[in-house]
């Protein structure tokens, strides 16, 4: 019997995903506690079109994202506290911040001799660049 999953079932499929299983598993177990529907024209109209509202709601979330995310050095306090700390290192180490090619982030890397002390520092400039970008 053909189904389409609610859930993601484990050693079946995923969330969404169209599967083949036998009548009983389908009716006796994943139907039955509503981790999949029959596969009808119908439910497959169905989960098409929300497939598609999906991915237009990620797409402009990403697009949105992605806007924001390279905004980050037009922040005069971003920038400031970037250049603080830079001096701060004085030339013993870096800071480094680069926008994501594939993921609507930006990266936070700093380089230096003191280990808790550069964790302590990305974390706060990180924090910072949430705060300003939301």
């Amino acid at each position: 019997m053909k189904v389409i999953l609610l859930s993601d079932v484990k050693g079946k499929g995923k969330k969404d995903s169209v599967i083949n299983v036998s009548d009983g598993y389908a009716n006796n177990y994943l139907i039955k506690n509503n981790l999949a529907v029959p596969y009808t024209k119908r439910s497959s109209e169905i989960l098409s079109e929300e497939l598609d509202v999906k991915q237009k709601n990620e797409d402009a979330l990403v697009a949105s994202l992605n806007e924001v995310k390279n905004k980050f050095m037009e922040n005069d306090e971003i920038r400031a506290e970037i250049e603080r700390l830079e001096k701060l290192m004085n030339g013993t180490g870096r800071v480094l911040i680069r926008p994501s090619g594939t993921q609507p982030l930006v990266r936070v890397m700093l380089e230096g001799k003191d280990e808790g002390q550069i964790r302590e520092l990305a974390q706060g400039l990180a924090d910072l660049i949430k705060e300003k970008l939301a």
